[in-house]
């Protein structure tokens, strides 16, 4: 990704030039293609840029309107550009980057431009007339957007990094935001680890002036008007179509796309339409997937078989990586306490980048985000079809899922009226099981911040009451929303990921068509009717997806034992770490459950606190 950058002042005072390039400078690593700033009088803002998209579609630097002195710095690639372009009544010999079109629906919307965009983008115009900044950030938040609020200076850059290269940037840390990291919970909205820092909360806009920070949220995930098709087939030619065009948005770059590969359904569609597309183009997606080594395949399950039908495919180039491939050790790996994505994985994470590094690739297909929505695999809740006495609908579906899983339609109705009514049950417990088994936290952390009471008002926990498949879907597309965090070890990468299945216009379908089209004879319904004849029915159909996206891990944690001890048993001393991580539970978890059992040693949770145990020893 691109860094965006700024500083505005509202205190008469200029913008200091090298604060800018401080910030510039930290992210300089992961934005190798250049740095342009602007300045004028207390405003200023600077692009550290990483190209990824077409020469024509990148503006290299902020742009300013000469009309109305309006300045935009933006990171973003916008996927509706043709209809943007008639909405504004552009002429076809007119060409703007993405950029320059976000400016010019600002001009014509104001703030209500954020409703027109559809892709991934966050922005900032300065408008040095009214002393306004407006801001902006994607649905998802896959672009993020980090600021916070100096003596009457405001400050923002796309990575936390760059603002504590600033000397006013807060470094206090906000024991409640550790406290979720620990317990796996969603952050709160718009928290970050350091008390001062907020982000940008996605699908929300922001405007600043001197007296106030005002938010608004212009999107939200909704079943809206129900889709109705006359024809089955409909249903599965338009998922086919919206779902080709997420992927062939993502596609639009000036280089060279890499993809990443498991054995499942969402990562496995993406590669077959993507390599296709590409094929047509003369050009080929390179894959790459986490695997084990031939002496660790004797003890554990990989998906390497599945993955080498998908090797086979047209567009398709794919190569494989083991914790072999990683020539450091675990000191050598990064200190990032990221609560999403287990950094367990993080050997298999540094040569991915290296070889993305040096074959050139700019963009990286990331199959995330189907589970929440377009690929949800979960059944009809039982509510949905009591709500208006739907008895006939309830029959033919126990039937049709009892053909397909083998199970009596009386046993599937049993199930379903268990989980109906023990919702509330199955949260509460699972709160319990959390803080008491699963979590590193420390008791005193725990007593603090009254970490149960936040389990029960956090998003993790607020599963029960489903009244449709939809509400499901909802819920967890908000979890993706409040969890998904752009994490630190991408965003100091020169990759930038993108997500076919985060894409707006198929998330709105998947929210308005009958859940029979998601969960009726088989789960997931949508995407493997429409991937008939172009997946291998091997992974098409596959419903034993069990296996551990990281394999190999349990090898190189158990080969690395002694030096996680090593690092655990020096810190067992320090007042500050004991003050938010159950140090000799943590120990525990190397020395006693990770020899005798990975499931035991937790490795989520467990490594969540090995790493923040890392970053308060180095925040200091």
């Amino acid at each position: 990704m691109s860094m965006i950058h700024g500083m505005i002042r509202f205190d008469g005072r200029p913008a200091d030039p090298e604060s800018l390039r401080s910030m510039l400078e930290a992210g300089k690593d992961a934005c190798p293609d250049g740095a342009q700033t602007w300045f004028s009088g207390g405003a200023a803002l600077g692009l550290g840029l990483l190209r990824t998209l077409p020469l024509a579609r990148v503006a290299p630097g902020p742009v300013r309107d000469p009309e109305s002195g309006l300045v935009i710095v933006a990171d973003a690639r916008i996927d509706n550009r043709p209809e943007l372009r008639g909405k504004l009544g552009m002429r076809g010999n007119e060409n703007f980057s993405d950029t320059e079109l976000i400016l010019r629906t600002y001009l014509k919307w104001g703030g209500a431009c954020v409703e027109h965009l559809t892709g991934d983008f966050a922005f900032a115009i300065w408008d040095e007339v009214q002393r306004k900044l407006f801001c902006a950030r994607d649905i998802f938040g896959i672009n993020p957007f980090h600021y916070f609020r100096a003596p009457d200076c405001f400050i923002f850059s796309s990575d936390i990094s760059s603002l504590l290269a600033l000397r006013e940037a807060p470094r206090d840390l906000d024991e409640n935001a550790i406290a979720d990291l620990l317990a796996g919970l969603a952050m709160e909205q718009g928290k970050t680890l350091y008390r001062g820092i907020s982000t940008l909360p996605p699908a929300h806009c922001m405007s600043v002036t001197a007296s106030a920070i005002t938010l608004r949220r212009y999107w939200q995930p909704q079943a809206g008007e129900p889709i109705r098709f006359a024809r089955e087939e409909e249903y599965v030619e338009t998922y086919r179509a919206l779902f080709e065009e997420a992927v062939s948005c993502r596609l639009e770059t000036g280089g060279k796309v890499a993809g990443l590969l498991s054995g499942g359904l969402d990562s496995g569609a993406i590669a077959a339409v993507s390599g296709r597309m590409l094929a047509k183009q003369g050009h080929s997606l390179s894959t790459y997937s986490f695997v084990l080594t031939d002496e660790q395949r004797q003890h554990e399950r990989d998906e390497k078989e599945l993955i080498a039908l998908l090797h086979g495919m047209t567009g398709i180039n794919g190569g494989y990586i083991t914790t072999r491939d990683f020539s450091g050790g675990p000191a050598d790996l990064p200190a990032i306490p990221d609560a999403h994505l287990n950094l367990g994985h993080a050997p298999y994470l540094a040569v991915l980048f290296q070889r993305l590094d040096a074959e050139g690739m700019r963009v990286l297909l990331d199959g995330y985000g189907g589970d929440n929505c377009p690929t949800c695999a979960s059944p009809i809740p039982l509510q949905e079809f009591l709500d208006g006495l739907q008895f006939a609908r309830l029959t033919k579906y126990l039937s049709a899922a009892s053909r397909s899983y083998g199970l009596p339609a009386m046993r599937r109705l049993l199930r379903m009226l268990r989980e109906h009514f023990r919702a509330t049950a199955i949260a509460m417990h699972s709160i319990e099981e959390l803080v008491r088994e699963r979590s590193v936290l420390s008791q005193a952390l725990q007593q603090r911040v009254d970490i149960r009471a936040r389990a029960r008002e956090n998003v993790r926990f607020q599963t029960q009451g489903y009244r449709s498949l939809a509400e499901v879907m909802i819920h967890r597309l908000r979890w993706a929303e409040k969890g998904f965090q752009h994490s630190p070890l991408f965003a100091q990468s020169r990759v930038e990921r993108r997500f076919p299945l985060f894409d707006k216009r198929l998330v709105e379908f998947c929210l308005a068509v009958p859940a029979e089209q998601h969960n009726y004879d088989m789960n997931r319904r949508l995407m493997r009717r429409a991937m008939a004849g172009l997946l291998p029915d091997a992974i098409r159909l596959r419903h034993d997806k069990s296996v551990s996206n990281g394999p190999g891990m349990p090898f190189f944690l158990r080969e690395n034992r002694e030096y996680y001890i090593s690092v655990i048993d020096a810190a067992r001393n320090d007042a500050a770490i004991a003050a938010s991580i159950d140090v000799q539970k943590l120990r525990k978890r190397f020395s006693d459950a990770l020899p005798a059992s990975y499931i035991d040693f937790m490795p989520g949770p467990t490594m969540r606190a090995f790493n923040l145990l890392l970053f308060l020893q180095k925040h200091r």
